[in-house]
């Protein structure tokens, strides 16, 4: 009986021992737990399917699939998780135990890609520089902490520190996360200096293991091989239980040799492991990582002497049955073999029976020699029950996610002091409006006119503003009208505004129109309109100028299809278009036909091809606004409101104006993340956006709005007139696409002295850090930077730099569809009393947009960059609304933010 516990014994051990390299590579983990397909590959390029109790060593590379995951216990007592899909390099991981200092003691390792939590163990709380775990976009040192690291989908890397702390550091900067620390959480790409988060991003709940991960393929196993290789063996690693209560393994074989046939020492050996722990089911999970198709003969003859050798240096007799049934006792714990073997020398030191089910649960309690020690000294009798309790686990410290008591959308209405509501609450509630009156709340929009491609997605233009007649006239329909008469003239008025992309400087220019003679054909019409324009008498912001020739009109023939029977017709229209110089742009321009309720003026409009004696249809302008207001929040459906309350002069008189823009929410159709996105587009909807986890900050909300037929932006003017009467109206515009930035507006009393703004990267592929579009698709990083001095309100040293992507938005190997350089300065804006504010807007731009091969496409820039300044201060929340002036047609706009620098 004892040859045969020996050989028993010899024989599970052997099986175990298969899995170490033939180089001798020191051990760094055992596997507490697997999911999914989860491997390691050794030095040598041997790969191997990981399981429970699975042996990890220094040196290997663990992988795990989709669905995959795994937990390491280390030697030095750390615990690791690592992710689906992630790839982590055990570079060297050398502890030295029992008062072993053969070995520099070292945790080194590099995460490829994906991600991993850990709590730390021995190594590095002495040495600092023992620990560090590299990955693509910065380095981690620890002192002592519990961490998660996740890749994003852009290539970034964010991190959270829950207890403990780390430090974080590439060769652009360095940042401390925990243990007193400003920040808990940082994200960090390549080549940019990490950067510190309020609240934890929301990239770090995805990438984990789900429960169906048994679903995955067996072939995800070996990279580049087949299902064989993952094993390190012939066959696959499946085990079953048959009627018998044989262990069938590794592939077709049917006995428990695994080779092929059923020789006398297989049967010797199934004996020998069912008497080693009674029963050969029990002991499968035990041996089952090891068992291969490879014969037990050939398992004995390579592995008995080194398992032998290993009872031996733990202490022990090898041929002492008691040995033999004490570590038999323990297979079935989750200790790792060889801290059975150390337990089992402690056992037979201390005079301990470990077939006594107490001992064996307080033995695994424990969790390793020195607290049994410890417990030794202090006089515990391990043989009663519970002598050692279960470990608690210390819960993950709650992080305060609001700890400066900011803004909450969620909470909007409290404290808000009551005020006269003189809108209709059809249009904004009372409470609504207390918010917008507190000014606590500030929007940032910028509205375009967009199309939709064939792709679904949207497209802009930014050639100079002409207006054209709104409707075809019908070649040979004209009806002709005598305006000669005494009493019977009419006209109309056509304005423009040009900003010069030289001087930054932007005029208002004006020209009123006369129709005094008689018009018999179209062509009368033409020929006077344009004589007026070349050589009638134009205003240049109220001063009286000679013509500019800036605008020219012609009539243009078009074919149009009647949408009701489908034929063709031959149409005429008049257009007011620009001819500039090359540095003049006309941004806007707008042509207004004299209003008195005559028939002349009435015949006018109609001869032009409108029939809306409200001059709404002869309007243009290029999109390069960026608006800023007050700001509300329906918590209804969770939307912003834009209330923007102004006052214009005219003949000296003092009008007011408020205007309150917002569209209802539709949660069917708002998104928050650019698949979701080219989701809507290829199932041929129009989505809006909305981010309502903003990473610089929960004060921070943001998102798109797009106009369509049925949904489009609503629009509530009321506005007061020269004989002090108001008057309100309320549409719908359905052709614009609106970006906004709802956020909490800082106190300009607590912003002093100079600061600079700065983000070093800043990913637009979840829409948390930036969103963005462009003529050319998608914006994939918007960059920038700023100084500005508080006390003189001075905006300097501006900087902008914009990366395109087209549909390869989440492809951070894709290169650039096109770059924007924009350079800009500016002033914070004033109120109404002269005191400035935490915002600023400006449209002194310039710079350039390159392609793809850096060739440039225009140095003719115009639009706005503007913001307003985030509670407590330390943040920027802006947009920006960009275009070219010289015909290239090109368009960016967005959201933004950037953090205040040290």
């Amino acid at each position: 009986m004892k040859h045969i516990k020996s050989f028993s014994l010899v024989c599970s051990l052997m099986l175990l021992f298969i899995c170490i390299p033939s180089y001798g590579a020191s051990l760094a983990a055992h596997v507490i737990l697997s999911k999914g397909v989860a491997t390691a590959t050794s030095e040598d390029g041997t790969a191997r399917a990981l399981k429970r109790r699975s042996k990890v060593f220094s040196g290997d590379i663990i992988k795990t699939g989709p669905r995959g995951s795994v937990q390491l216990r280390f030697v030095d007592k750390a615990l690791m998780t690592i992710k689906a899909s992630t790839e982590m390099d055990i570079t060297s991981y050398l502890f030295n135990q029992q008062g072993d200092t053969s070995n520099k003691e070292q945790a080194l390792m590099k995460l490829v890609k994906g991600g991993f939590r850990t709590i730390s163990g021995k190594i590095g709380k002495g040495e600092k520089s023992a620990y560090k775990v590299d990955t693509p976009a910065a380095s981690i040192g620890i002192r002592g902490t519990n961490y998660e690291v996740q890749q994003e989908p852009g290539g970034a890397f964010v991190m959270a520190v829950y207890s403990g702390g780390i430090s974080v550091e590439n060769d652009a900067g360095t940042l401390d996360l925990g243990l007193g620390s400003d920040f808990n959480f940082t994200r960090v790409t390549s080549g940019s200096s990490p950067v510190g988060l309020l609240e934890a991003p929301e990239s770090l709940s995805v990438n984990a293991a789900t429960d169906d991960s048994s679903e995955e393929e067996s072939e995800e196993v070996a990279e580049g091989g087949d299902t064989e290789a993952a094993s390190g063996e012939e066959g696959d690693d499946s085990e079953e239980d048959d009627d018998s209560g044989t262990v069938v393994a590794g592939g077709d074989s049917e006995d428990s040799s695994g080779g092929d046939g059923g020789s006398e020492e297989a049967s010797s050996t199934q004996v020998a492991l069912a008497d080693l722990d009674g029963g050969v089911s029990e002991t499968q999970e035990f041996i089952g990582d090891a068992i291969t198709q490879k014969s037990v003969d050939e398992v004995e003859e390579e592995n008995a002497d080194q398992i032998v050798k290993a009872i031996e240096d733990a202490g022990l007799d090898s041929s002492d049955p008691t040995v033999i049934d004490a570590i038999a006792s323990l297979q079935d714990t989750d200790l790792p073999i060889d801290e059975i073997l150390d337990i089992v020398k402690f056992a037979e030191d201390n005079g301990l029976d470990v077939s006594d089910p107490n001992v064996v649960e307080n033995f695994e309690d424990a969790g390793g020699v020195d607290a049994l020690e410890d417990a030794i000294a202090d006089g515990t009798d391990l043989s009663e029950p519970d002598a050692i309790p279960e470990p608690v686990v210390d819960p993950d410290p709650v992080v305060d996610p609001n700890p400066l008591g900011l803004f909450d959308f969620n909470d909007a209405y409290v404290d808000l002091d009551p005020v006269t509501n003189p809108l209709p609450t059809a249009i904004i509630s009372d409470e609504q409006f207390n918010l917008a009156s507190s000014d606590r709340l500030a929007m940032v929009v910028m509205p375009l006119n967009y199309d939709l491609d064939s792709d679904g997605r949207p497209t802009f233009d930014t050639l100079e503003a002409q207006i054209s007649s709104p409707m075809g006239m019908e070649l040979g329909s004209f009806t002709p009208f005598d305006y000669s008469a005494q009493d019977s003239s009419t006209g109309m008025s056509l304005n423009y505004q040009i900003f010069n992309t030289t001087t930054g400087e932007l005029d208002e220019y004006e020209i009123q129109i006369d129709v005094d003679y008689n018009v018999a054909a179209i062509g009368d019409l033409e020929t006077n309109i344009q004589d007026a324009l070349q050589n009638g008498d134009f205003t240049k912001n109220g001063v009286s100028i000679a013509s500019p020739g800036h605008v020219q009109l012609v009539l243009e023939a078009q074919t149009i299809i009647n949408p009701t029977t489908n034929a063709s017709i031959d149409v005429e229209r008049f257009v007011f278009q620009p001819v500039t110089a090359t540095d003049e742009f006309i941004t806007e321009m707008e042509l207004h036909f004299r209003q008195d309720g005559t028939p002349q003026s009435q015949q006018l409009v109609l001869q032009m091809g409108s029939d809306n004696q409200n001059n709404n249809d002869w309007q243009a302008s290029v999109d390069i606004d960026v608006f800023i207001g007050t700001g509300s929040w329906n918590q209804t459906d969770s939307t912003p409101i834009l209330v923007m309350q102004e006052q214009h002069e005219k003949d000296g008189q003092i009008f007011d104006r408020t205007e309150v823009i917002n569209k209802p929410g539709n949660s069917d159709r708002t998104v928050s993340s650019p698949t979701a996105l080219a989701l809507c587009a290829d199932l041929g909807i129009v989505c809006d956006i909305q981010k309502d986890d903003v990473a610089a900050g929960i004060n921070i909300r943001w998102g798109v709005w797009l106009g369509t037929e049925g949904s489009g932006i609503s629009i509530y003017e009321l506005s007061e007139d020269e004989l002090g009467f108001t008057d309100s109206s309320t549409h719908q515009d359905e052709e614009i696409l609106a970006f906004w930035l709802a956020a909490e507006r800082a106190d300009i009393n607590n912003l002093t002295g100079t600061a600079s703004f700065a983000s070093t990267f800043s990913n637009c592929t979840d829409y948390g850090q930036c969103i963005g579009f462009a003529d050319d698709g998608a914006v994939r990083s918007a960059v920038g930077q700023f100084d500005v001095n508080f006390d003189s309100g001075a905006i300097t040293n501006g900087q902008l730099k914009l990366e395109t992507a087209a549909s390869e938005i989440n492809d951070p190997d894709s290169l650039p569809v096109s770059t924007w350089d924009i350079g800009f300065s500016g002033q914070l804006t004033l109120d109404s009393e002269g005191n400035q504010i935490p915002e600023f807007q400006s449209g002194n731009v310039n710079g350039t947009v390159v392609d793809s091969n850096n060739i440039l496409i225009s140095d003719k820039i115009i639009g706005n960059v503007g913001g307003i300044f985030v509670r407590p201060g330390d943040v920027f929340a802006g947009g920006y609304n960009l275009g070219t002036a010289d015909g290239t047609n090109k368009h960016a706009a967005g959201v933004f933010t950037l953090n205040k620098q040290p």
